[in-house]
């Protein structure tokens, strides 16, 4: 399983960031709060391993950091299932009002599965 966590719970909050829990939090009760497990890689091996079929056999973490335009923001937000075109529309917008380049820190956890009882290779 690769899959990336937005935001990094161990790098300060930037104002792209900021801007961007403020129009999450305008949501109300509309949108799950993010929860601790969201960045926890442990908890995702245990709930991938827990049925007994799958032993992990590799994980990784990785923390990286990308520059992103106001445009590419736009882009990149437009394929966030809970986000709305007026949202995504904001975050352009706040990336732009910030000079038009944003920081973005991300979590990346690698977690190769086996199938349980096969040999190591």
């Amino acid at each position: 399983m690769w899959r990336h966590v937005f935001g990094d719970p161990s790098a300060a909050a930037t104002p792209f960031r900021q801007r961007m829990a403020e129009i999450v939090a305008r949501r109300g009760d509309h949108s799950p709060p993010r929860r601790l497990a969201d960045f926890d890689t442990d908890a995702w091996v245990r709930r991938l391993t827990g049925s007994g079929h799958f032993v992990a056999a590799h994980v990784e973490r990785f923390s990286w950091t990308i520059e992103l335009s106001a445009d590419q923001i736009h882009d990149l937000f437009t394929t966030f299932s809970d986000w709305t075109a007026v949202e995504v529309d904001e975050a352009a917008h706040a990336a732009h009002a910030l000079g038009g380049y944003v920081l973005e820190h991300y979590l990346t956890p690698l977690i190769v599965l086996k199938r349980a009882g096969t040999a190591t290779t």
